[in-house]
């Protein structure tokens, strides 16, 4: 997985804890909180400033890459009135 984006310091530390495992598959984590980058773990913010640095033909090329059958985002509920749980289907970058 390239990025899995979190609320806060707070909710990474309870991804960790619980999926201790989890740091061996994902490349960054992205925190919605205005944190100082650490290794794999940036800002909302950061992540903007990296995509706005990069020249467009970068996501061109990206974009080409990709294959119908290749998941481009899974979405997690909060957990409110449960356990947090992913949706049924997967978004696709078409």
């Amino acid at each position: 997985m390239d990025l899995l984006i979190l609320q806060n310091t707070q909710m990474l530390e309870l991804m960790l804890k619980t999926e201790p495992d989890i740091e061996k598959t994902v490349k960054s984590f992205v925190l919605m909180e205005d944190v100082k980058s650490s290794g794999n773990i940036i800002s909302w913010n950061e992540m903007l400033d990296r995509g706005n640095s990069l020249n467009d033909s970068v996501l061109t090329e990206k974009e080409k890459e990709q294959a119908v059958n290749q998941a481009c985002m899974l979405i997690y509920t909060s957990g409110t009135t449960g356990p947090p749980k992913g949706i049924y289907k997967v978004l696709s970058h078409f």
